[in-house]
């Protein structure tokens, strides 16, 4: 029997034979672990009732229900929720990660360490979840989240809050910046902000304390503030209030802002200091009598410079003498600085007063001013008026120019200045004709003069629109070497 070339005997390929096989599903039989978790309520270890900021901790068993064991790395982490079941919404509030080793049945309860994050007030649920970092395929992970058995009311409060023991503060988030925000209340009351940060704050007194503190010096934004009750201090040297600020009650001892832009800061009684950056936009400051405001700019990381643009006023409904003692601004001066019935002490702006209206039902002590322009200074004023009232004896003891922000040696430029009887003058290092060409700086044209029925106008001044309190207008052109009496004066420095 002959072979064909090469065939061997009993080579595999000698008489092999193919066939087609049936399909057929192959099945692991290998065993997988299942892990599985379970907040426990009685682990909670922050407040029942929550404020952002709170630290604790939250409770999570993590069981393995699996037939394999569990071994490798997890990641166990802990939720608030506004919903029962764990969503896009969660805020994640703590998380650990940790090695387990976890034979079939066999379970570990993992503490998760947690802050409070800054959340809308309201019903919340703990959530626990877990997740396998390093370690073989679960069985089964449906069961890889589970929610306390009975939620947690978060409040944006601090102070005296419900439910909870002492004084509470609260941290938020600086929208601007993303960084803490630290609020704070001693004494009687309870404050709440909302997620626009209005604060509201209640059970509030004369001996209550508002601290709010942003990290670094940072600016926070308060959209405004209400105070049902009464009020100490509130110290916000960085907050930048943009809307009103209200207390119902009795008087205030001390307001600190950076910058109050429009908006009405209103005080029933007395509001004893108030310390700005900046009022502007037409902001309004209104309280029974005014004792001190100081506008002094900011220097801490960006400087900005002291600016008055608001109105003062003083009701003086309680008939003190002097409802406004002091005013200061570091800088430029507009608006208007108002009494209704009593009078005004001091006024000192550093750099010019613009536009800047001066009106005291009663006497004015003392006004400064680098310049003046177009502004009005007016003892015996007539409700909100440049015209003296008829028969007053209100008198204005001194008005001092200093010339440090003149421009143009310009002194009372286009300037009003009215009162009852007697008024000191001076004008030191600025050009008394008002001229607004500029020209020779002279210095004292118009010296200290006192007399007791009138005001002495000395040559030079230029022209002067004077008026008996109440009475028309009249031009009067002083030429004479000589004092001019002038009783009962309304005079307009042109």
């Amino acid at each position: 029997m002959s072979r064909s070339k090469g065939q061997r005997r009993g080579s595999p390929g000698a008489n092999l034979e193919l066939q087609t096989l049936e399909p057929r599903l192959l099945l692991s039989t290998a065993a997988s672990p299942d892990l599985a978790v379970n907040v426990l309520e009685t682990g909670m270890t922050f407040p029942k009732s929550p404020v952002p900021g709170d630290r604790g901790a939250v409770a999570v068993v993590v069981a393995n229900d699996g037939a394999a064991a569990a071994i490798g790395t997890v990641k166990v982490s802990a939720f608030l929720s506004p919903h029962h079941s764990l969503s896009t919404d969660g805020t994640l509030i703590g998380s650990r990660q940790l090695a387990v080793s976890l034979a079939p049945g066999k379970q570990v309860t993992v503490m998760v360490p947690v802050t409070i994050a800054d959340m809308s007030s309201g019903t919340k649920w703990v959530i626990g979840q877990v997740t396998a970092i390093r370690m073989d395929p679960e069985s089964n992970t449906s069961n890889n989240v589970d929610t306390a058995a009975t939620n947690v009311n978060l409040q944006r409060s601090f102070g005296a809050v419900p439910g909870r023991q002492g004084s509470t503060m609260l941290t938020l988030t600086n929208p601007a910046t993303g960084h803490p925000v630290t609020f704070s209340l001693t004494g009687p009351g309870t404050a709440t902000v909302s997620s626009d940060f209005h604060i509201a704050v209640t059970g509030s007194t004369s001996a209550t304390i508002i601290s709010i503190r942003p990290q670094g010096n940072e600016l926070l934004r308060v959209r405004d503030v209400a105070v049902v009750g009464g009020l100490g201090d509130f110290l916000a040297p960085n907050v930048d209030l943009a809307g009103d600020f209200s207390v119902h009650t009795g008087s205030v001892q001390f307001i600190s802002l950076d910058t109050m832009t429009g908006g009405t800061l209103s005080v029933p009684r007395n509001l004893i200091r108030l310390d700005a950056a900046q009022l502007t936009g037409g902001a309004a400051i209104k309280a029974d009598t005014i004792q001190m405001v100081n506008v002094i700019g900011r220097s801490n990381q960006t400087t900005v410079p002291a600016k008055f643009d608001a109105s003062l006023l003083a009701h003086d409904t309680q008939g003190f003498s002097t409802a406004i003692t002091q005013v200061r601004v570091l800088g430029n001066a507009s608006g208007s600085i108002i009494t209704e019935h009593g009078g005004i002490r001091q006024v000192i702006v550093t750099g010019s007063m613009q536009n800047l209206a001066i009106f005291s039902a009663s006497d004015i002590g003392t006004v400064q001013a680098g310049a003046m322009q177009g502004s009005a200074v007016v003892a015996g004023s007539s409700r909100y008026h440049e015209t003296v009232a008829p028969g007053s004896t209100a008198k204005i003891n001194s008005i001092v120019v200093t010339g440090a922000a003149a421009q143009h040696g310009v002194g009372f430029g286009n300037s009003v200045i009215g009162a009852g009887t007697v008024v000191m003058a001076k004008i030191i290092g600025v050009n008394p004709n008002n001229s607004a060409g500029g020209g020779a700086m002279k210095t004292n044209m118009l010296p200290n003069v006192l007399h007791e029925e009138g005001i002495f106008v000395r040559q030079r001044v230029g022209v002067v629109v004077v008026s008996e309190a109440g009475g028309p207008l009249k031009t009067f052109t002083q030429t004479s070497v000589d004092p001019v009496i002038l009783p009962n004066f309304f005079i307009r420095m042109l």
